[in-house]
């Protein structure tokens, strides 16, 4: 059992790492790449505010699928009982990680083609692959923690 539960705190701080990671993104994004100026709104690294506006809507994502998946192994003793979560857990984590990796080729050829090379661009690609591989090694404790589970179950 101690185990089991070793494998859930890993789970949670993982989990908890991923949405404070995704909150500084969002502050990177908004507080130093977005600029107000005469009441117009510019976003000169990425070459458009749409562009802005996309990066800032998939770091809330990010910040809003780690709550979720923070909630769900949080309430785990309920949901694991009807094998809801059990099983879907590992597949929630790894269908994230495409997204995140197509998030990341998007920037990097928005900063390309406006030439942006600064401290907040380097500082977006290494939040976006911390997220990465928060998800994978997230995907990699559930799987394990599944094995465990169902070792003590027979």
């Amino acid at each position: 059992m101690a185990e089991i539960e070793k494998f859930k705190v890993i789970r949670w701080i993982l989990y908890l790492v991923m949405m404070f990671n995704s909150y500084l993104l969002h502050q990177n994004i908004s507080n130093n790449l977005k600029f107000t100026i005469a009441e117009k709104v510019w976003c000169p690294a990425f070459g458009s505010n749409s562009r802005c506006d996309v990066a800032l809507l998939h770091s809330i994502i990010g910040i809003i699928s780690g709550l979720g998946l923070f909630l769900m192994g949080v309430l785990d003793d309920d949901i694991k009982k009807k094998k809801l979560f059990n099983e879907n857990e590992t597949i929630l984590c790894l269908i994230q990680v495409p997204i995140w990796i197509g998030f990341f080729i998007n920037i990097l050829q928005w900063t390309r083609e406006m030439e942006t090379s600064a401290y907040e661009i380097n500082f977006i690609y290494v939040s976006i692959i911390v997220n990465v591989i928060l998800l994978v090694g997230s995907a990699i404790v559930s799987h394990i923690e599944k094995g465990v589970r169902i070792s003590r179950e027979n």
